[in-house]
């Protein structure tokens, strides 16, 4: 058996707005040959960067024509290098090619069909159809490839299916949609015809609440991983919605956040996030840790069970081994009477 862990792994970006600096990152999307594209909030660009983190090419630069970008928010690729940005104050969406070359833009300011009132996250579905959530019209627009409107979910509320500022979209291969709001604190998951299911989170600061939840992106186990970004961490759940564990906390140095806002989760596990005032993109790092399973034999799973198993690997390990985690405790039975554990790997096995 194993459970997920994640290690930080390296950091990219700095303040300003030289290529390779950023004000205010506010959301990624990964293409299939390990590029990141970052849209650069403040600074009205998407920069491109290898999947070391080095500076690639830049395009946008503020205005409201074609091509130009003022205040890109959401950013998502297709199969074949397309890129769509979701521009946040010249409400509309533009379409680039892999390099950067404008192609087309569809939408304008308003309230209508089509229309965007300062449009945030953006993703597709495995037909080419685009999903774009609207912070300011507290909804959801669905259009196919070229633009063309088609139909649109939500309105303004706190009830299932309303929304209060909807911040980032993700969907999964069966065209369910999942959406954080920034707002409301919570994560709500449609079907793919807008159809409400659930939801999970709520306002808070502990394990599965939120105090603004913002970036959303699922990983190829469909584990759904959510910048909680007024808390500085990283939270994910199964697909559910049911809590696993959270990393991640306030601050500067590595493996710390300052408003972590989008992210993502590659094909090889690995985890982008976009930290607003670190002016930063932190790279992670998803790693698996073997569990126990019922190796006593009593029938249930507890902290015996991993006491029998340290030891059938490691006669000495549960000697000298002590584990503390951010979320949980483990330790000798002898020296601590332990029958219950909970938690996560937070760092490496006692050598």
């Amino acid at each position: 058996m194993t459970a997920k862990d994640v290690e930080f792994l390296f950091s990219f970006g700095e303040f300003g707005n030289g290529n390779g600096q950023f004000d205010e990152p506010v959301d990624i999307a990964l293409d299939g040959i390990g590029n990141i594209y970052v849209t650069d909030f403040q600074n009205d660009r998407v920069q491109v960067f290898d999947n070391a983190g080095n500076y690639q090419f830049q395009f946008g630069g503020t205005g409201n024509g074609d091509g130009q970008l003022y205040k890109p928010w959401g950013i998502a690729l297709t199969d074949s290098g397309n890129v769509y940005v979701a521009e946040h104050a010249n409400h509309r969406v533009q379409v680039f090619d892999s390099l950067g070359n404008y192609q087309f833009q569809f939408g304008n300011e308003g309230t209508g069909n089509g229309q965007f009132n300062e449009p945030t996250g953006i993703a597709m579905n495995v037909n080419g159809d685009i999903y774009v959530a609207e912070w300011a019209n507290n909804r959801v627009q669905v259009f196919d490839s070229a633009g063309n409107y088609q139909f649109q979910f939500g309105s303004a509320g706190t009830s299932n299916g309303e929304f209060r500022v909807p911040a980032n979209i993700v969907l999964d291969g069966d065209g369910n949609i999942y959406l954080a709001e920034r707002n409301n604190s919570r994560v709500q998951v449609f079907d793919s015809t807008g159809s409400y299911q659930f939801q999970f989170g709520g306002s808070g600061n502990g394990d599965g609440q939120f105090l603004q939840a913002f970036g959303i992106a699922l990983d190829e186990s469909g584990d759904i991983y959510v910048t909680d970004r007024g808390n500085d961490r990283v939270q994910v759940f199964d697909s559910a919605g049911t809590f696993q564990f959270a990393f991640g906390n306030e601050g500067t140095g590595n493996g710390q956040f300052d408003r972590p806002n989008g992210i993502a989760v590659d094909d090889a596990g690995r985890i982008y996030v976009a930290e607003g005032l670190n002016n930063r993109v932190s790279v992670w790092q998803i790693t698996t840790m073997p569990t126990p399973g019922d190796a006593n034999g009593d029938g249930k799973v507890d902290g015996l069970d991993y006491l029998v198993w340290a030891e059938n690997f490691d006669d000495n390990l549960a000697e000298i081994h002590r584990f503390t985690g951010e979320r949980g405790l483990y330790d000798t039975a002898a020296s601590t009477g332990l029958t219950t554990w909970s938690g996560r790997r937070t760092s490496k096995w006692a050598e």
